[in-house]
């Protein structure tokens, strides 16, 4: 067995001891409980449609995306569906006949997924019709990003690859060195009119040239600390966010950090992570592993608020919607947040089932996810005081 093979093995094998959850001492930790909270919210369900078996685990990592009057979703058993986002009604499925483990992304007129045999599948957004078929150097466990220049996609390899958006056809590979424990996934990558950019599981952002698959820069977001291999895990396994010529990044175990498109880091703070963080026009929001909710000024990483209340709770990522901060657990709890101030305004069950991707904000409606393969849309709807 090759050195290379090795130490891909040994990672699969290992993470799956420890799987995709946060710190293995949360697990021990009993949540406070929720306090009674005087009504400022109404939740409004909208519509509800089931999009079949999802059970996201430590090789399934599907999440729905929003696309202009569309949502798109995957299962795992290989449909890929795209609903009416007013009414939830169906438009189209496509079954491709394959385990699939990563996606669902959407833009320039493509919906992409990929499988746990490393094949990336592009279908035309409007008709469903499968537009091509690539293959990659192994399984996908996060959205391909696409603009009008390439596709591109992170694999568990750690490689990624750019990807013609008309034909499949490969234009480059960039291949990360793999360390030697890491989780297993790895955040989706966000593209700029000239960069790729991931997050690695090193503990490093990197940026690549779409046009070439050169390294632009690297930064290191975290350290690797601590004498066992599973304390000196710092993988950006969250999606790297683009805002305001900044991007922000989380390591497990690590730091948060912004860097500029020059690859300049302005900004580190200790607050580890594996979720995708959530950002606006000054806040950037980050839910840690403890289950603590920071804000920080964007620009600065300066305080303005954190909020313990969901302590020891397993949360989906953040997401910014309207005046709020909303996020969701693994028993199908649904936490508001106020973002201006970090007040818990709002907690509500929305059926049991877990929801661990990122409610999706959109014109319509907030769109959530569960475990058990039903996707909704509801309103939160401001109470009479």
């Amino acid at each position: 067995m090759q050195p290379r093979l090795r130490t891909l093995v040994f990672v699969a094998v290992t993470v799956l001891l420890v799987g995709c959850s946060s710190n293995p001492s949360r697990d021990a930790e009993v949540p406070e409980p929720l306090p009674d909270l005087e009504p400022r919210l109404a939740v409004e369900r909208l519509w509800r449609a089931r999009v079949g078996d999802i059970q996201l685990d430590s090789t399934v990592r599907l999440r729905a995306s929003a696309q202009g009057d569309r949502m798109y979703v995957a299962n795992r058993s290989g449909t890929v569906s795209a609903l009416d986002l007013g009414t939830g009604d169906p438009l189209w499925s496509h079954d491709l006949d394959a385990k699939l483990s990563g996606g669902v992304g959407a833009s320039e007129g493509l919906v992409l997924v990929g499988s746990l045999d490393g094949e990336l599948f592009a279908l035309d957004a409007q008709t469903g019709a499968q537009r091509w078929q690539a293959p990659l150097s192994s399984e996908l466990l996060s959205p391909p990003a696409v603009n009008y220049r390439a596709v591109v996609a992170l694999t568990v390899d750690e490689r990624l690859h750019a990807l013609d958006p008309e034909t499949g056809t490969s234009l480059w590979n960039y291949d990360a060195a793999v360390p030697v424990l890491s989780l297993r996934g790895n955040g989706a990558p966000v593209l700029t009119d000239d960069l790729a950019i991931a997050g690695l599981g090193s503990g490093k952002l990197v940026a690549v040239v779409l046009e070439n698959g050169i390294r632009a820069w690297d930064v290191t977001i975290a350290e690797p600390e601590g004498r066992s291999e599973l304390e000196r895990m710092i993988d950006v396994d969250g999606d790297p966010v683009l805002s305001g010529g900044l991007v922000f990044a989380v390591a497990y175990q690590g730091r948060v950090g912004a860097v500029d498109l020059q690859g300049r880091l302005r900004w580190s703070r200790a607050i580890p992570s594996h979720l995708t963080p959530a950002v606006d026009l000054r806040t950037l929001y980050v839910v840690g592993e403890d289950g603590v909710v920071h804000a920080r000024a964007k620009d600065t990483g300066d305080e303005r608020w954190t909020q313990s209340a969901l302590r020891h709770r397993r949360l989906s990522p953040p997401t910014r919607h309207g005046d709020w901060l909303v996020m969701a657990d693994d028993a199908g709890q649904l936490f508001v947040l106020d973002a201006a101030s970090g007040d818990l305004v709002h907690h509500q069950s929305l059926g049991g089932d877990a929801i661990l991707t990122a409610p999706v904000s959109t014109d319509a409606g907030l769109a959530l996810l569960d475990d058990a393969g039903h996707l909704q849309l509801i309103h939160l709807v401001p109470t009479q005081q």
